[in-house]
């Protein structure tokens, strides 16, 4: 094994252990290890066999395979930040309409008040 070997996967396997470290430990959310525990094993899979990347490499008609690993983790990480816009405009409406509805709420409590402190006619 040449010595590349080995510092890819010290650190594929380091980054799949910490990952399902922080799902174990609670500091991950369900939600998000469910993007994390895959891609967890593929980098730790990855790393203990990079030829892997070669493979795809050659099958995908890409010549310098580091290129591919790049290309494909910009992907990841431009889907995962679309998914987290989606989320949080998701929670934005919900926030602005929870608003909207306590300001009803609390004009209908402050229209019974006057009535209720309303002198009698």
């Amino acid at each position: 094994m040449q010595t590349y070997h080995w510092t890819s996967a010290f650190i594929g396997i380091a980054v799949a252990a910490i990952i399902l470290w922080l799902v174990k430990r609670d500091h991950l959310h369900t939600r998000y290890a469910m993007w994390w525990v895959p891609l967890a094993i593929v980098i730790g899979v990855v790393g203990v066999f990079p030829p892997i990347i070669d493979g795809f490499a050659k099958v995908l008609g890409v010549h310098y395979p580091p290129v591919l690993v790049l290309i494909l983790g910009l992907l990841l990480a431009l889907i995962k930040i679309l998914v987290m816009d989606i989320e949080r405009s998701r929670n934005e409406i919900k926030l602005q309409r929870l608003a909207q509805r306590l300001g009803i709420v609390e004009g209908e409590m402050e229209r019974l008040k006057r009535e209720r402190n309303a002198p009698d006619r």
